[in-house]
């Protein structure tokens, strides 16, 4: 029996004609600072973002400072901060990565300026005390997190992706690194690089936009200025190399790790390139996912995602395999991002991933949390959530032609850095996988 696709087309394809943007204002302080509040009441909260660049900083020292900046045991203003916290209502976090210091958190409607007003107080009055007494449990909570395969795997192929060169490609802060870092060096890591130029503030949530900019505007404005933010070195185009191994003994399942340069949100294929990811490993259907998952019955999990960093837009594939299967699953990953250019997208393939990935955007703006994180990473590319409803008209619109171009121009392996965690033993079978894909397999220590 034939099918209309166009009669399935308009079935599974969201309507992006009813969507609205939440009314959204925006400026920019004397100080630098890009502020973005979003009236968006479904719950009588607010969800607060800061982002502060600090790329290039010394790993060790951005996350002492991130630990204990907002430490719910640590003294403000004469109170345990987690007592101030729950007062507003809310949670507050800190969290750093190569390109930013990132601040998340939750209030009641209507306490949005003391939060903020609390993280600039928390800032200003940090003290070597405060840093000296959260250095074991920053150490503790790097132990663990090297402890697992995932971290090894994703350091590895920064390793091998962008080298020690670039900022990206240096190791997490080690629990010996944490241990010797001099808390003066934190505070006047926050005292040179943590200021107003360059950040960006987002309140999205139960507000007035005008009220809250208003407000948000005359909290910042206590904010102490630092030094003039960093730019980002670019990431190289072609990060290909020799296929990195991370050999750890006893391990049980095998991390399988690739990364390649693709375009970003303001690339006019951005949204076919969508499309095709999806159809690669961006959703439970894709490709890789039922090569796999479905058709090996090797995998614990298969996904690529886009990743928008500072330094330029990424497209990440993660796979974690049996250790009996981690020379099939490094083929096969391998192989999958050479299949969605040299096996077109179908047409029902089209169908589905493009509806998908409209519904998606869609749902982006119905929830606090998602459009908070959505107009902070906007901010960053000098868009607000407009983009959104404009990137979602340009899915709708996308064909297989549009698809079949993207991919061809931005995916392959070709340009991919390929990197892997196995016990020891598997190394002559990944070997031979890494042959099988044309490259040479690079035993390196523990990263």
């Amino acid at each position: 029996m034939s099918v209309d696709l166009s009669l399935v087309d308009s079935a599974l394809v969201p309507s992006p004609a009813g969507l609205r943007v939440p009314p959204t204002a925006s400026a920019r302080t004397p100080a630098g600072t890009d502020v973005v509040v979003v009236a968006l009441p479904v719950v009588p909260l607010v969800e607060l973002r800061v982002r502060v660049p600090l790329g290039q900083a010394p790993p060790a020292q951005a996350a002492l400072l991130a630990h204990s900046l907002l430490h719910p045991r640590r003294t403000v203003a004469g109170e345990q901060l987690d007592v101030i916290i729950r007062r507003l209502g809310g949670t507050l976090h800190a969290s750093v990565d190569a390109d930013a210091l990132h601040i998340r958190g939750t209030c009641l409607a209507g306490s949005a300026a003391h939060a903020l007003r609390l993280v600039l107080r928390a800032l200003s009055t940090l003290t070597e005390d405060d840093v000296r007494a959260q250095v074991p449990e920053a150490a503790q909570m790097s132990a663990m997190a090297h402890a697992g395969p995932s971290l090894a795997a994703l350091e590895t192929l920064n390793l091998g992706a962008y080298g020690t060169a670039h900022p990206y490609g240096r190791p997490s802060a080690a629990p010996q690194d944490v241990l010797a870092v001099d808390p003066q060096d934190v505070l006047e890591l926050a005292y040179r690089r943590v200021g107003p130029d360059g950040a960006t503030v987002v309140l999205a949530g139960d507000l007035d936009v005008d009220r809250a900019l208003d407000d948000t505007a005359e909290a910042l404005a206590t904010w102490a200025p630092a030094g003039p933010p960093l730019r980002p070195v670019p990431v190289p185009h072609d990060l290909s190399g020799p296929v990195l191994l991370n050999e750890r003994p006893g391990q049980v399942h095998t991390c399988l790790r690739a990364v390649l340069t693709v375009v970003g949100r303001t690339d006019p294929s951005y949204a076919a390139l969508k499309v095709a990811n999806l159809v690669l490993g961006g959703y439970f259907s894709s490709r890789l996912v039922h090569d796999l998952r479905e058709r090996r019955g090797a995998s614990y999990g298969a996904q690529t995602a886009f990743v928008h960093a500072g330094a330029g837009s990424l497209l990440l594939a993660s796979v974690d395999v049996a250790a009996t299967t981690s020379a099939d699953g490094l083929v096969a990953l391998g192989t999958a991002l050479d299949d969605v250019v040299d096996r077109p997208v179908t047409p029902d393939e089209l169908v589905h991933a493009r509806g998908h990935a409209v519904g998606a955007q869609i749902l982006t703006l119905a929830r606090q949390s998602s459009v908070a994180d959505w107009a902070v990473e906007l901010a960053q590319d000098g868009h607000d959530l407009h983009w959104v409803a404009e990137h979602v008209a340009q899915l709708a619109d996308v064909g297989l032609a549009d698809v079949h171009a993207a991919a061809a121009a931005h995916l392959g392996s070709a340009r991919a850095a390929l990197a892997v965690t196995a016990d020891d033993r598997r190394r002559d079978a990944l070997q031979a996988a890494a042959t099988a894909l044309g490259r040479e397999l690079r035993t390196v220590g523990a990263h």
